[in-house]
C-alpha cells in the first residue's frame, strides 16, 4: 500500500533565549503555529528492500534513518518500507522541515501498524530525534518553553503569510554558537522578537536586503534561528500584491497560518489502523 500525508513547515512567532542550561541547550520562550504549506511524503510498504529518497540527503544522513533506527532498537520494528519525500521545505531554513518530517512519518507508521505508542512514547522519541520534533507531534499552536518542548495551547488568529526564502543557510547549532549576546540582540520593540534577528542580519547580507525589501510594506519577522522571514497580513489580496512587488530574484510565496498541523487532520481522518 501507499500512503500519502502532509508535513507541514512551522513558523516561531517570536524566539526569546533565556540561559544556557546544564545539558548545553538553552531555555527558550516562544509560539509555535503552523503553515498550510510544506513537503509530501509517501509511504510505501510490501517493498523487498528499505529505502529513503531525498533529493540532496544521503539515506544515513536523513532524521528518518535515525527514527527507524530508534523504532527498531526500542520496539523492533522491522518492517521494510519505501519512504519517498517531496521536499518543499529549504534545509537550516527555520521552519522545521526535517523535524516535521520526522514526526509525521512516526505518527503515521504509530496509527499504520498501530504500534500503540501514546502521546508519552511519541513525545520521548520526538524529543530524542530534536528540540523540534516534538511540537510537531503535538500538531497545535502554542506557547513553547524548556528546550522548546513544554506547550501550553493557545488558539491564534489564522491570517495570510508571506513567506520569504533567502538562500542563506543557517544551522541551528551555529546560531547558538555564534550569537553570544542573546538579550541585547534582535529588535524589542518588534511584537514577535526574535533573538537571532540582530545577529542574523548583520552577519548575512541576503537576510538583511530581504527584511528591508518587506519592511518598506509591512512589519516583518526572523522564523527559528533563521533564514526564513515572514510577514503577517489581514487579508490575502493585500499579501498577494505586496508579493507580486517582489524583486525578481527573491523566492516568496503567500500561504496561511494554521493551528492544526496538516498531519494530525490527515491521520485523524484515516479511523482505524491501516495494515
Amino acid at each position: 500500500m501507499n500512503f500519502k500525508i502532509n508535513s507541514p513547515a512551522k513558523i516561531n512567532l517570536g524566539l526569546k533565549v533565556l540561559n544556557k542550561r546544564k545539558d548545553n541547550f538553552h531555555n527558550i520562550e516562544t509560539i509555535f503555529q503552523f503553515l498550510d504549506w510544506g513537503d509530501q511524503i509517501s509511504i510505501e510498504n510490501n517493498v523487498m528492500e528499505s529505502e529513503i529518497i531525498c533529493k540532496g540527503i544521503q539515506q544515513k544522513e536523513n532524521i528518518i534513518y535515525k527514527l527507524l533506527q530508534i523504532l527498531k532498537n526500542e520496539i523492533g520494528f522491522k518492517e521494510k518500507l519505501k519512504i519517498s519525500i517531496d521536499k518543499k521545505i529549504p534545509t537550516k531554513s527555520g521552519l522545521g522541515g526535517a523535524s516535521s518530517n520526522a514526526a509525521s512519518i512516526l505518527l503515521a507508521l504509530n496509527k499504520i501498524y498501530n504500534l500503540r505508542l501514546n502521546k508519552k512514547n511519541l513525545f520521548n522519541i520526538a524529543l530524542s530525534l530534536g528540540s523540534d520534533v516534538p511540537v510537531f507531534v503535538h500538531g497545535k499552536s502554542c506557547q513553547a518553553t524548556g528546550r522548546g518542548e513544554i506547550f501550553e495551547n493557545i488558539t491564534l488568529e489564522e491570517k495570510p503569510i508571506l513567506i520569504i526564502l533567502p538562500d542563506s543557510k543557517i544551522s541551528t547549532q551555529e546560531a547558538f554558537e555564534k550569537n553570544k549576546n542573546f538579550c541585547a540582540s534582535g529588535i524589542h520593540k518588534k511584537v514577535f522578537f526574535n533573538s537571532f534577528e540582530n545577529w542574523a542580519r548583520k552577519n548575512f547580507n541576503e537576510i538583511n536586503k530581504s527584511f528591508e525589501w518587506i519592511e518598506e510594506y509591512n512589519d516583518a519577522y526572523l522564523s527559528g534561528t533563521g533564514s526564513t522571514i515572514y510577514s503577517l497580513f489581514n487579508n490575502f489580496d493585500e499579501a498577494s500584491k505586496i508579493m507580486d512587488n517582489a524583486p525578481s530574484n527573491m523566492n516568496c510565496f503567500v500561504t496561511t497560518t494554521l493551528n492544526n498541523s496538516k498531519i494530525i487532520n490527515d491521520i485523524e481522518l484515516w479511523g482505524v489502523a491501516k495494515r
